[in-house]
C-alpha cells in the first residue's frame, strides 16, 4: 500500500496538472467558456508602480487599450488551448520558474457574461489567467510558462504597440535575462 499510494498521488496530479487545458490554464471550463466566447478584447501595456509587489495586478498602472482584430482574437484561443503551447511544469526538470513575472502586456477578454484578463511577461516568459473584479482580479492558472508561444505572442504585441520602445525590442526567440 505505501508503495501504491505515491503511484496514485502522481497519477492524479499529471491528471490534474499534466495535459489538461481547462484546469491547468484556465482554471476550469466557465473562465474557458469566457474567454472564448469573447467578441472584444482589448490590450493594455503594464507598469508596474514604484515599490510594488508584480504579482498582483492592481499593482500596475495601465496605458491606453488597443483593440484586437478578430484575427488576433482568433490567433489568441488557437495558441491557449493547444495543448501543445506549454512545457506542462511535470515534464520539467526543475518543475516551475524561479522569478516574480513583472507583467507588461494585459490581454482583457469581454464577454456578455464577464471578463478573463491574461497577464504576460516577457522578461521570464510567464502568463496569469486571472477573472473577477478589477482592480485586482484573481489567479485561476498553474500553468503559466509561456516558452513556447513567446514568438507568436511576441509577433502579436509588437503589431498592438507598434510604437513602444520596450515591445520593439523584444526578441521573439529569447527571453530576457533578469
Amino acid at each position: 500500500m505505501k508503495t501504491l499510494l505515491p503511484i496514485l498521488w502522481w497519477l492524479s496530479v499529471a491528471s490534474v496538472s499534466g495535459h489538461d487545458v481547462v484546469r491547468s490554464v484556465f482554471g476550469g471550463q466557465k473562465t474557458l467558456d469566457i474567454f472564448l466566447s469573447a467578441k472584444k478584447v482589448m490590450a493594455e501595456r503594464l507598469h508596474l508602480k514604484e515599490r510594488a509587489i508584480p504579482r498582483d495586478l492592481a499593482n500596475y498602472t495601465r496605458d491606453s487599450a488597443t483593440t484586437l482584430s478578430q484575427a488576433q482574437i482568433q490567433a489568441l484561443h488557437r495558441l491557449f488551448t493547444d495543448t501543445s503551447s506549454y512545457t506542462w511544469n511535470y515534464e520539467q526538470r526543475n518543475g516551475q520558474k524561479l522569478c516574480v513575472p513583472n507583467y507588461g502586456v494585459l490581454l482583457t477578454f469581454h464577454s456578455e457574461r464577464s471578463v478573463v484578463y491574461i497577464a504576460l511577461c516577457f522578461e521570464c516568459d510567464l502568463f496569469a489567467i486571472c477573472v473577477g473584479d478589477t482592480p485586482n482580479p484573481q489567479r485561476v492558472n498553474s500553468e503559466e510558462d509561456l516558452d513556447r508561444i513567446r514568438p507568436q505572442l511576441v509577433v502579436l504585441v509588437q503589431a498592438l504597440f507598434p510604437k513602444d520602445a520596450q515591445i520593439r525590442a523584444l526578441d521573439p526567440h529569447i527571453a530576457r535575462p533578469n
